[in-house]
């Protein structure tokens, strides 16, 4: 994995299924919920496979130093939070907030093998600016549960980092807690804020309104819940692990959304965990987000408004400024000067993580990409693949592989093919994957961003054969490497 680019906030939000309950194989199972080290090992790796700076668990065994009870402290070194810190090392900061469980009401973890009280966690990469704030948000007279809300800014960051953890059920209590995390948070949304963990409902849900209503939500179509109880035929899966920020007016913060799968427990609850292990360390999923100041998809110009590219007769580069109303003013400037003639030119993305769209353009043979200096003219290129037939032609539909930078597809010799943009000092492709068998050459493509609004870039395509107009849909799968099986787009759906 490479280092984030500058300004750019990696975070991880994770329900660890962390206090000690039923054996495998009886309801209310979950993975490993007896052994601490195996959870606080898995949540740094995933600091380490990520690079992280920000980390939201909830159901998580800690501790508040501040606390003076003796007995408690004892036990401290039990907890999931001490485990962590040990595997993080130094320049971590870290902040607990202690609720308790449905079944006694108490808020100490129970076993031999944990320490400290149940609730949620925030750690940061870094030192916190300001207290700490621990926010009860079940309102006392619904209900007798704690389930607060720890929140804290971070020196050098803009936003203020929260972790929060809703009721399951109960939709008049969930909506009472929504309603005092936006009170909470109302001088802090227009500043900054995000806000990870387990809402348990899906993010469309009336009971979250008060706090989706004023955020956007880090889109993502992967569940990030299952259990496969031993009676049932098939798993019961939900989705309902979000991270949420500051909704701005110039453009989404979330360059990436994946849910992690590989550390949730898809197996069948039956037998043992010697006789038939878990598959993973949670029966929840991990949501990972890359936020930065991501620029306007087709704003060349640094002003929030998309704008056009065109070439004209004479082989140069105009670019013509979006007026913001779905049309562009006659006048244009040129920034390219010659040489552009049969080129194939798209833009969408930020290719070198400086906040500005570049350019990816075919000339002749050659794959490049031009870097935007923010007001809409180009420094020289940087040639990124050779060899290209001169008649392939290429759009930018965004960040396919989900992995926080934008890819691009070409179509020539009747296929189509990826070519996965690569993180680095600068730009680069990885080997071209296929994507489209056939039937390509008939196809003129463009890139509508996420149509179907699940999280992950489309294609269209006008065949010029008969002009019936194709939504592709980008694939389901996940993955930061780009293959066959999962970075495939599959026709859905005609467009009338």
């Amino acid at each position: 994995m490479t280092p984030p680019y500058p300004g750019e906030t990696r975070v991880i939000t994770w329900n660890i299924c962390g206090e000690a309950g039923s054996p495998r194989g009886t309801a209310g199972y979950c993975a490993f919920r007896n052994e601490p080290d195996r959870k606080a090992e898995q949540v740094a790796q995933l600091v380490t496979e990520h690079q992280a700076n920000v980390v939201m668990l909830q159901e998580v065994c800690g501790y508040d130093e501040a606390t003076p009870d003796t007995e408690r402290r004892a036990n401290w070194r039990k907890s999931h939070m001490a485990l962590l810190k040990e595997r993080l090392g130094a320049g971590w900061s870290f902040a607990h907030a202690p609720g308790n469980r449905e079944s006694d009401l108490d808020s100490r973890c129970r076993g031999e093998a944990l320490g400290g009280d149940l609730g949620v966690l925030l750690a940061v990469k870094g030192t916190f600016d300001g207290p700490v704030e621990r926010v009860e948000t079940v309102p006392a007279d619904l209900s007798p549960r704690k389930l607060p809300m720890v929140c804290a800014r971070i020196t050098g960051l803009p936003d203020k980092f929260c972790s929060v953890h809703l009721i399951p059920g109960e939709s008049a209590i969930a909506k009472r807690q929504s309603q005092a995390i936006a009170a909470h948070l109302q001088d802090d949304i227009p500043v900054g804020v995000v806000i990870g963990g387990d809402f348990n409902r899906n993010a469309a849900s009336a009971d979250l309104a008060p706090v989706t209503s004023k955020l956007d939500r880090c889109l993502n179509g992967d569940h990030t819940y299952q259990y496969w109880a031993s009676t049932a035929a098939a798993p019961s899966r939900h989705w309902l692990d979000h991270l949420f920020t500051t909704r701005r007016a110039d453009g989404p913060r979330f360059v990436a959304c994946t849910v992690d799968q590989s550390r949730m427990d898809r197996t069948r609850n039956t037998g043992t965990e010697a006789t038939d292990p878990p598959n993973g360390y949670s029966d929840h999923a991990p949501v990972i987000a890359y936020l930065r100041d991501a620029p306007v998809p087709g704003d060349m110009t640094g002003d929030g408004k998309p704008d056009l590219l065109a070439v004209d007769d004479l082989g140069k580069l105009r670019l013509y400024h979006g007026a913001g109303t779905g049309g562009v003013p006659g006048a244009h400037d040129i920034i390219g000067t010659g040489g552009w003639r049969n080129a194939s030119v798209t833009h969408r993305g930020d290719w070198t993580g400086d906040g500005a769209e570049d350019v990816v353009a075919r000339v002749g043979g050659d794959l490049r990409v031009y870097a935007n200096r923010g007001d809409g003219s180009l420094a020289a290129p940087v040639t990124v693949a050779v060899g290209l037939p001169t008649d392939a032609r290429v759009v930018s539909p965004g960040d396919v592989t989900r992995d926080g930078h934008p890819d691009t597809v070409l179509s020539y010799g009747d296929k189509l093919w990826l070519y996965a943009g690569v993180r680095g000092a600068v730009p680069a492709v990885a080997a071209p994957v296929l994507i489209g068998n056939s039937g390509w050459d008939v196809m003129t493509l463009t890139a509508p961003g996420d149509a179907d609004r699940d999280g992950r870039p489309d294609l269209l395509a006008r065949n010029t054969a008969n002009g019936d107009l194709w939504l592709y849909r980008g694939a389901t799968a996940e993955a930061s490497t780009p293959a066959p099986s999962t970075a495939t787009v599959t026709a859905s759906s005609t467009v009338p």
